[in-house]
């Protein structure tokens, strides 16, 4: 249901007030413009962005600057690209965890907040390098939370996951539900959570952590491309498009309506912008929140595959192989918190925008 302010975001329209004589006395401001003009009033605020140089961080930091947010994009470039950074972010090439370039950072600029997106995140290679994956995603995020803490910057933004639920028997899964994760980057991210809560506790650290589910699509103005492939959804417009010759359905004997298993698919135009709402929440938020990002509704592999055969005019070809263990009929977010505490609400995560997003 769209509110009064989404209406008022969408309006165009901009009118000249006239007095009796017929003169002009005023002009009425869209919503946009009337937001624009108070933003440049108003100090702009800066925000270091860890992992701004990929996916779902780029994408954040396009929002943010849209917003009139001043960024400081902090990157290692292992999985991230310089072609993913906004032309009007300042980028550091270097580890988030080094502890004298951050104090050299945050002596430097006065940041307001971090959002921290940097991590490993390949569930597979999560198995082959387990250590890794709780060195680079929960010690080195201790590092620098450490660095914060020293500089009294008290505002921080977690990029989490669903991963961090395993595998749950009631649907749609809720912030409340016993965190299980059945692959070290899960168990990675939990941890991470963990540590938040602790330094939000005895530290003062105000903290939200953002547990997306599965993020796809892009800005069709301005794209920020991923370095990961083994998502779905770029797989099968891949098949589309010619450039691999068919994908994998791991299972078509779900109890599901078609066998396949269902995720809960979000747009990351829609999770860049929940990460807007979750900034001006720390404003008055103290202690620690935890907030899915999701839509709520589960689509199956053979939907996607469909919805993008309908979009292209071109088959999908694909075989179906067993099972991987651990996977689960059906993962879908529970979003009433999101939309209730923060007022946050989807615009762009429909299944005909996502591929058609994704396809651009």
């Amino acid at each position: 249901m769209q509110t009064v302010i989404d209406l008022l975001e969408q309006s165009n329209t901009k009118t000249v007030i006239t007095g009796a004589d017929g003169q002009p006395r005023g002009v009425l401001l869209t919503w946009s413009e009337y937001q624009k003009l108070i933003s440049d009033k108003q100090p702009q605020k800066t925000i270091l962005v860890t992992g701004g140089a990929g996916y779902i961080g780029g994408h954040t930091v396009q929002q943010l600057i849209k917003e009139n947010y001043k960024v400081v994009v902090l990157d290692d470039l292992s999985s991230g690209s310089l072609d993913n950074i906004h032309p009007e972010a300042e980028f550091i090439h270097g580890d988030f965890a080094d502890i004298e370039l951050l104090r050299e950072i945050f002596s430097g600029t006065e940041i307001e907040a971090v959002m921290h997106f940097a991590a490993s995140i390949e569930v597979g290679e999560s198995v082959e390098k387990p250590l890794h994956y709780l060195d680079n995603n929960t010690l080195k995020t201790g590092k620098l939370l450490q660095v914060m803490n020293e500089f009294d910057i008290d505002k921080f933004i977690f990029s989490s996951t669903a991963a961090v639920y395993g595998l749950q028997e009631q649907m749609p899964v809720s912030e409340n539900a016993p965190l299980s994760p059945i692959d070290p980057y899960g168990h990675s991210k939990m941890l991470s959570e963990q540590l938040l809560a602790f330094h939000s506790q005895h530290n003062g650290l105000r903290a939200i952590v953002f547990r997306y589910f599965n993020a796809c699509g892009a800005n069709p103005e301005n794209p920020v491309y991923s370095a990961h492939e083994s998502h779905l959804i770029p797989r099968v417009v891949d098949v589309a498009m010619g450039r691999r010759d068919s994908i994998q359905i791991y299972g078509d004997d779900y109890h599901t309506a078609d066998g396949t298993g269902v995720r809960d698919y979000v747009h990351v135009v829609d999770i860049a912008r929940a990460h807007i709402a979750g900034l001006k929440r720390l404003q008055t938020q103290t202690g620690f929140a935890v907030y899915n990002i999701g839509t709520g509704k589960g689509l199956s592999v053979r939907e996607i595959i469909s919805e993008v055969q309908r979009a292209t005019g071109r088959e999908v070809k694909y075989q179906v192989v067993p099972r991987r263990p651990g996977d689960s009929p059906i993962t879908v977010a529970d979003n009433i918190k999101i939309t209730t505490e923060l007022y946050f609400q989807l615009q762009h995560s429909d299944l005909a925008n996502i591929i058609k997003t994704s396809l651009r």
